[in-house]
């Protein structure tokens, strides 16, 4: 259920645009909530919500899939860090029955659901690589682009 904070965006005039980051599970919170927003005011949502960064989404593919068919305009504003060698993401995965996980998929599978996508896999170091949006000067540096735009 939204929450009246949830309106927000597009109730209040004189709120300025909105940008969200959410990492791994967090994301699924996220990505519900600006489905439902999408749901209750429809395209409008999309003009007060500014750039919307999902770092290693612990999401499943076909979850992330039907939420951002369903979110229309708002779906173009979201921007993914992948790292198909995100090992807490993997095993994620294969606790939930071997399904692939939206932050350690490919590029090209993601980009196909008309979202923006940086794949990270090459980008940074680490013993799980699931901070790669954080450990990555030229990841950070994306994201701050991605907010200034938006």
């Amino acid at each position: 259920m939204i929450s009246n904070a949830c309106s927000i965006p597009s109730a209040n005039p004189n709120t300025g645009r909105i940008h969200i980051i959410a990492h791994s599970m967090g994301t699924m919170l996220a990505l519900e909530s600006l489905r439902q927003l999408q749901a209750r005011y429809g395209d409008t949502v999309a003009d007060r919500i500014g750039s919307v960064v999902f770092a290693a989404p612990d999401i499943d593919m076909d979850v992330f899939a039907s939420a951002t068919n369903r979110m229309g305009p708002l779906a173009r504003k979201i921007t993914v860090i992948t790292a198909t060698n995100d090992r807490a993401l993997v095993l994620s995965g294969e606790i939930a029955g071997g399904m692939t996980r939206v932050g350690a998929a490919e590029k090209a599978s993601i980009e196909q659901l008309g979202v923006h996508v940086i794949d990270a896999s090459e980008e940074g170091w680490g013993i799980i690589n699931h901070d790669l949006f954080l450990s990555n000067a030229q990841v950070r540096r994306v994201i701050r682009r991605s907010i200034d735009a938006a």
